[in-house]
């Protein structure tokens, strides 16, 4: 986890100086103590969580900015059912618009704005990111190789990958999105999606290999399988000017369908080599997400969608367009929970510390004047020595003096904060446990409270170019959304001259490619299926 620039000095002596305390065993409950289990979350945003709002609609992004990670995303509710047998960690370093190169690969995220005397590095908060110039008054934004962050502590890897790699954006914007799309461009995304995704699945064992070998031997990887991003029935794309078409519909599930299928022979493959089941495939997310895909640019979208259409989203938030919503996330984790089945802790290398203090956020975010919950199901400590109490303490500006400090015999604390808290600000969040027998462990998170309960992902200060037509360039050349504002009434509310759709409602040839893939399955054990 990272901490806010600025307190590290001072945690370091609140940390030496948190030891020394001591919590008398009779003052507290005794509480449950249970195994540690450690999940790491890795891929695009696809895992990172774009579209996984909370229960009331509200967008809880919180940083890295630009990565759209949420806290209701599929692995995050993963992990929480498994805290009835285990104190489970769960660490989230998927970054919306990653591709396999950024296993091992900086990743640029964003460009943000500057007054040309400000530095780049003033912008820097988290230990996983860094600023660099490019320009007198712009900064380009960079994460660190997410592969940086896999080690032997962790029991399970869960992932996704590659679709950033065959360009999904592209795909989205020129095959679905009005104003923009057209048979051409479709077309072309298509066969690039079909190049770009061959090249990607031949670099994806070398990725595994190199993830496994940081990992505990006995670790695991969950790759999971991407849902279809298009209701089965019989988009067509039509050009009436040149007289031309094409079933972008089914084209494109076939296209996925195709790559499940390769993926399938990779992941059997690298489990043969490496003479164990190191790679567990989650391949039913199609059948999750079956009938719930929506449907582009026809009066009438699918009203039993899972995923965000574009005016589920308002077009400032493109980087969610055509990704799962909050009720997606939730199906897609209970999917992954009835077909993993059990999972088994590593054994690990004796530890000195006696517990462990952990916070179920990298950041604490919330919106003001409303309560949330703090929570350290996470913490743990050893067997025969409990943990008794859990000492929340929050300083909403840095300066070292806790505006909230209260100890508590339960794993969770709901608090409300009724006053805005600038996340250029260096608040946070301490949390220390101690035990039966007066051991103490400490961490500490950042703490950002506003009215939205997130942390800004668009710049309004950099706003985007536009194209020849006069509509916004909202994607790079490499299909990454950007970071930049544009005034929702230049979003196209028609389609480009000639261009018109249709759809064949009995879907036939995409149902036909549905059976096949579903065919595949057949063989799980072989494929990595199983505990």
């Amino acid at each position: 986890m990272g901490f806010p620039k600025g307190v590290y000095s001072w945690l370091l002596a609140f940390s030496l100086f948190s030891i020394c305390q001591s919590v008398k065993p009779e003052e507290t409950a005794e509480l449950d103590d249970k195994p540690p289990f450690r999940i790491l979350q890795l891929g695009d945003s696809y895992s990172a969580g774009n579209g996984a709002w909370d229960s009331r609609g509200q967008r809880r992004y919180h940083p890295i900015e630009g990565c759209y990670r949420s806290k209701y995303n599929w692995g995050s509710q993963f992990a929480q059912s498994l805290e009835d047998r285990y104190s489970v960690q769960y660490v989230n370093h998927a970054c919306s618009g990653g591709k396999i190169e950024h296993l091992t690969d900086d990743r640029k995220v964003r460009t943000v704005s500057r007054w040309p005397w400000q530095s780049c590095s003033s912008f820097k908060k988290y230990d996983e990111e860094y600023y660099k110039s490019s320009g007198r008054v712009q900064c380009s934004h960079w994460v660190f190789p997410q592969l940086n962050y896999v080690d032997e502590s962790y029991d399970l890897v869960l992932m996704t990958f590659a679709g950033n790699d065959a360009g999904f954006t592209h795909i989205v914007t020129n095959c679905f999105v009005t104003g923009y799309r057209s048979v051409r461009r479709c077309r072309e995304s298509i066969n690039n999606a079909t190049r770009r995704m061959e090249d990607a699945i031949q670099r994806l064992p070398e990725a595994l290999r190199k993830i496994s070998e940081r990992m505990n031997p006995c670790a695991k990887i969950a790759y999971n399988v991407y849902p279809h991003i298009i209701f089965d029935f019989g988009y067509i794309l039509r050009d009436t000017i040149g007289n031309d078409s094409i079933e972008a519909g089914d084209m494109i599930r076939q296209l996925s369908n195709q790559a499940d299928e390769a993926l399938t022979d990779v992941v059997r493959a690298f489990n043969e080599e490496m003479g164990r089941e190191v790679v567990y495939f989650y391949d039913d997310t199609k059948t999750v997400f079956e009938g719930r895909e929506p449907k582009p640019g026809i009066t009438g979208n699918n009203p039993d969608r899972w995923i965000l259409a574009i005016l589920d989203s308002s077009p400032l938030w493109t980087a969610e367009w055509y990704h799962p919503n909050t009720r997606g996330h939730e199906e897609w984790a209970l999917g992954l929970i009835d077909d993993l089945g059990p999972v088994d802790v590593c054994d690990r290398v004796q530890v000195d510390n006696p517990c462990i203090a952990w916070i179920d956020d990298d950041t604490v975010v919330s919106i003001v004047g409303e309560p949330f919950v703090l929570d350290a199901q996470g913490s743990w400590a050893e067997e025969g020595d409990p943990i008794v109490s859990y000492r929340w303490m929050l300083d909403y500006d840095g300066d070292g003096i806790f505006e909230i400090d209260q100890e508590v015999d339960t794993v969770t604390f709901e608090i409300t904060i009724d006053e805005e808290i600038d996340e250029e600000v260096d608040a946070f969040v301490t949390l220390i446990v101690t035990t039966k027998d007066g051991d103490t462990a400490s961490t500490t998170v950042p703490l950002i409270v506003n009215a939205e309960g997130t942390v800004q992902q668009v710049d309004p200060e950099i706003e985007c170019e536009l194209d020849d037509l006069g509509r916004p360039i909202f994607i790079d050349e490499d299909a990454i959304p950007l970071n930049c504002y544009f005034d929702p009434a230049l979003f196209p509310s028609s389609d480009l001259p000639g261009v018109e759709v249709s759809s064949d409602e009995t879907g036939k040839k995409g149902k036909k490619a549905a059976k096949k893939a579903k065919g595949t399955k057949a063989s799980k054990k072989g494929k990595g299926k199983g505990h």
